[in-house]
């Protein structure tokens, strides 16, 4: 399978889980507002370049729509993706396996890793906690100049910390006009 079709088996795999893999009020809207959600949110970005290799943290992976679109977008990215409920850490492996895609599936409490020495370049999350809290909990496992990248909603924020360059990006999914915002955190 290539990436287009790799995407849309995902998409199909999400209508389709065992468990509410999302949370949309028209499952029919999982592509656009979802699986596609990060290429809407990195298209005007240029945060890294596509063949550069960067350690990689992904938390609250359970139902991939971070994790499988941006490891399809950077496929040099070494990954490790979080998930604490067993179920979705699970189910997530067997849709990695499904799209023959390599890449660690750890069942895990993030706020728990805080004492592990593993530090990455990028931390990805989508809707896992507040923006405060996620930063609070995630940034102190960044490496030096790390970006912590928080998938939120339109009027989130992280209050400013002068260990830390924090930045806003808004942006559009164009088929529903409907408005999001990326929280980009760089560890100085």
């Amino acid at each position: 399978m290539n990436n287009k079709e790799k995407l849309i088996a995902f998409a199909d795999l999400l209508k389709n889980a065992s468990w509410r893999a999302v949370g949309w009020r028209d499952i029919n809207q999982i592509l656009e507002l979802g699986v596609f959600d990060s290429h809407y949110a990195f298209r005007n970005l240029d945060l890294f370049k596509k063949k550069e290799s960067k350690s990689w943290l992904d938390v609250g992976s359970g139902n991939g729509l971070n994790a499988i679109p941006l490891a399809l977008m950077f496929p040099n990215w070494q990954g490790v993706f979080v998930e604490k409920n067993s179920q979705k850490a699970d189910w997530l492996r067997g849709v990695l396996n499904f799209l023959d895609m390599s890449y660690e599936v750890v069942n895990f409490d993030v706020r728990k890793m805080i004492n592990k020495l593993e530090r990455y370049d990028v931390i990805t999350a989508r809707a896992l906690f507040p923006p405060q809290a996620a930063f609070k909990t995630l940034a102190p496992l960044l490496n030096k100049n790390g970006l912590l990248i928080l998938f939120c909603g339109k009027d989130a924020s992280v209050a400013s910390n002068k260990k830390f360059k924090i930045m806003t990006h808004d942006y559009q999914i164009d088929a529903f006009g409907e408005n999001r915002k990326l929280i980009v955190v760089t560890k100085l």
